[in-house]
């Protein structure tokens, strides 16, 4: 999951990729921009050299620099990008892609059947995951339970990283992208795609999703869920890149002059 980098979304492949559309931008870039990937380019070498080197030590230890320099550039990304097409079309790459990593974590965790103490534990795992965890304890004041797990991270738009807000956000986003030159009223897929995944999420009922099937076969409703759900997030952007991003499409005009909309 860190060093493997044929492995996509291991932490070599993203950094590596990340790295490589900043070469590609770097003339777009800020100092204090360009500072910082210098400094996650260093240090992505040097946490390669002490994982391999000892991979006895506790591999968040090496890892610690290159979160802070994450954080960083993610900090520059929010106060200091002019709010243009370009911050829209990364944010919500960063959503979506957040969304469906949440959706799968959630997944994988939670599904199968497993005695109360690994539950327990699991639950926790996964709020710190999702940096819920201290949310919850202030918020419900009890012992971890599925339901309240599932509305903290899933339908709770009070919590950045719930998945509802990430798609919130997304649609947000989408009503500001210059509409079809058809002039069709009608929704694009991409806007489709989105408002179904969203209705999908308010209309579910959280008990439901926490109940274990009685055959044992584990939440079979969260299964099917986020497996919808997960179909609807990846076809939302394929979509867009299709639409927006296909280099054997003809130019779409993202901005328009003062006197083009007088």
């Amino acid at each position: 999951m860190i060093l493997d980098a044929d492995r996509p979304g291991s932490i070599h492949s993203c950094v590596r990729a990340m790295l490589a559309c900043a070469k590609e931008a770097r003339e777009l870039l800020s100092t204090d921009t360009q500072r910082i990937i210098n400094d996650i380019r260093d240090q992505f070498r040097d946490m390669e050299k002490s994982l391999r080197r000892q991979w006895a030590s506790a591999p968040e230890e090496a890892l610690d620099p290159l979160v802070t320099s994450l954080l960083a550039l993610s900090g520059l990304a929010h106060e200091s990008m002019i709010r243009a097409m370009g911050w829209r079309f990364m944010d919500m790459g960063r959503r979506l892609e957040r969304a469906m990593q949440t959706t799968t974590l959630v997944r994988a965790l939670m599904v199968d059947t497993m005695t109360e103490g690994d539950e327990g534990l699991v639950l926790e795992s996964l709020l710190m995951t999702v940096e819920a965890l201290i949310s919850y304890r202030r918020r419900y004041r009890a012992a971890l339970d599925v339901r309240s797990v599932l509305e903290l991270t899933l339908i709770d738009v009070s919590n950045p990283r719930a998945v509802l807000h990430q798609l919130e956000t997304v649609q947000q986003h989408l009503e500001h992208l210059p509409a079809p030159v058809t002039g069709s009223r009608e929704l694009t897929g991409e806007k489709r795609h989105i408002l179904e995944a969203i209705n999908m999420l308010k209309l579910s009922e959280l008990e439901s999703l926490a109940r274990l099937s009685d055959d044992g076969g584990g939440r079979l409703a969260l299964d099917d869920l986020f497996g919808r759900l997960y179909g609807l997030l990846a076809e939302t952007s394929n979509t867009l890149s299709r639409n927006y991003f296909a280099h054997a499409a003809g130019p779409r005009q993202l901005v328009r002059q003062q006197w083009e909309v007088e």
